[in-house]
């Protein structure tokens, strides 16, 4: 809040060059600012917890696969996205880093369990977040849709394609994102070297 307040901090931060957004304002958010050190390594933590579930449901000797303790994550672009009335996101991915991630810290009443203005719409997208991976089948869906939440956070792969709808009601989406990737040279061909098995 103290940076919107400021519009000479804002025009300083101003990122909207190098993002492909449709929105009122893009921020750049420093990477150092010791305020957020804690934060970034709640964000590598988390991290870790994804990768060692991920590996453990995809081989047999989920013991021997688990990450070793000194993978670190470094987190080297972070920004953050203000959202009104009729802003969107356009389908993208992220060219850098191994993982990127979404955080909610304002979301508007109008962006809710309904939309707000296609109120004939069966199907709530106004405001939403949408991951698109490969095709939709009969058993398996191609996508999947989240409403934001103020406090919820996403990590995804880097190279996953994500849109964001716009909504149409009164206030502010405002969020958070970054990406980071493996900082150990080591340690990433360890997680991409090992063998997957099938568990069937």
């Amino acid at each position: 809040d103290s940076i919107t307040k400021s519009s000479k901090k804002r025009k300083e931060l101003d990122a909207s060059g190098s993002l492909v957004g449709h929105v009122s304002e893009e921020l750049d958010c420093s990477t150092d600012v010791p305020e957020l050190s804690e934060f970034y390594r709640y964000l590598g933590d988390l991290t870790k917890c994804l990768l060692n579930e991920t590996m453990k449901e995809r081989t047999r000797d989920a013991e021997e696969i688990l990450l070793p303790p000194n993978v670190d994550f470094d987190v080297f672009g972070a920004w953050f996205v203000r959202s009104f009335k009729g802003d969107y996101n356009p389908i993208h991915l992220h060219s850098s880093g191994d993982f990127s991630c979404v955080l909610y810290l304002k979301v508007p009443d109008s962006i809710g369990i309904n939309n707000y203005k296609n109120v004939k719409e069966i199907h709530t997208t106004e405001g939403y977040i949408d991951f698109a991976f490969g095709l939709t089948t009969t058993v398996c869906s191609g996508n999947q849709v989240f409403m934001p939440v103020v406090g919820d956070i996403y990590i995804f792969p880097a190279y996953l394609s994500h849109t964001v709808y716009p909504f149409f009601g009164k206030g502010e989406r405002r969020s958070f994102s970054a990406n980071f990737q493996i900082s150990s040279p080591e340690s990433k061909a360890y997680f991409k070297n090992q063998p997957i098995t099938d568990k069937s």
